[in-house]
């Protein structure tokens, strides 16, 4: 009975050495996907997205997230007004009427979508709102 006890720790303590393992290596990956930023339906990771009409249809266009401070006109592209956006980046981002940053403007939070927003948008700013 006691060498059947004694056989049994090492195997005990090896098992608890690979779920220990395993725990371990499952920490980096999370983090990693924390890192990457939000995501949402519409828009992939550390972007910010915008489509041409209501509910995410029409003509799409995609930037990285705008900084405070700047602006970013959509005149380029395909996707010239935005009627739907949604924001995957770590920034508040605001979709503004004009395409000076200026008139009225919607504010879309990290991870968040807005499949109308309003009104026709034809700029975009970073935002100090949390």
């Amino acid at each position: 009975m006691r060498d059947r006890v004694n056989s049994m720790k090492p195997r005990h303590v090896a098992l608890v050495g690979l779920a220990a393992a395993g725990i371990a290596t499952a920490i980096p990956a999370a983090a990693t996907a924390a890192a990457a930023g939000p995501s949402t339906p519409h828009c992939g990771s550390n972007t910010v997205c915008w489509y041409s009409k209501p509910g995410f249809r029409g003509d799409m266009g995609v930037a990285k997230p705008v900084p405070l401070g700047s602006c970013f006109a959509l005149s380029g592209g395909i996707a010239r007004v935005a009627e739907s956006g949604a924001n995957a980046s770590d920034i508040p981002q605001v979709f503004w009427s004009n395409s000076n940053c200026t008139g009225l403007g919607r504010v879309i939070m990290p991870g968040q979508e807005a499949p109308s927003l309003g009104f026709g948008a034809h700029s975009l700013s970073g935002s100090f709102q949390k």
